[in-house]
C-alpha cells in the first residue's frame, strides 16, 4: 500500500496551517538535537572530553572507515596519497582519531568551497 505524501495530504483534508505548525516543530526538534550533540556541520568532537564507553584514541582502518562512513579501501587510498597520516605498529596500521577528524573536516570545507 502506498503511503500518501505530504503534498497529497495537503490537497486533501489537512489544513495548510497545521502542516506549517508540524514543519516548524520538526525543524525546532532537529535543531535542538544538532545543538545537543555538538555536531553542527561535521565531525567536531573533543577527544579529551569524550566519555563514551569504548572510546579509543587510535583506530584501525576498519574503525576509521566506520567512523567516517567510508569504505576501508578509501581510507587506505587517503593514507597512500599522504592526505591522512597513519602509524604502523608491527603489522598493524592505526590512525589517531583526532587526525582523522581533522582530515575529514578539512575535506568537508574544501568540498563546500567548490
Amino acid at each position: 500500500m502506498k503511503t500518501p505524501s505530504i503534498n497529497s495530504i495537503h490537497q486533501g483534508s489537512v489544513d495548510a496551517t497545521l502542516i506549517e505548525v508540524i514543519r516548524k516543530a520538526v525543524r525546532e526538534e532537529l535543531q535542538a538535537v544538532i545543538e545537543q550533540n555538538g555536531k553542527r556541520g561535521g565531525f567536531r568532537m573533543d577527544p579529551a572530553t569524550d566519555t563514551t564507553p569504548g572510546f579509543k584514541q587510535y583506530l584501525t582502518i576498519k574503525e576509521a572507515a566506520d567512523l567516517a562512513r567510508l569504505a576501508p579501501p578509501t581510507i587506505r587510498l587517503y593514507i597512500r596519497k599522504g592526505g591522512l597520516r597513519a602509524h604502523k605498529v608491527g603489522r598493524r596500521v592505526i590512525i589517531k582519531r583526532e587526525e582523522l577528524i581533522a582530515f575529514l573536516e578539512q575535506r568537508q570545507v574544501k568540498g563546500a568551497a567548490n
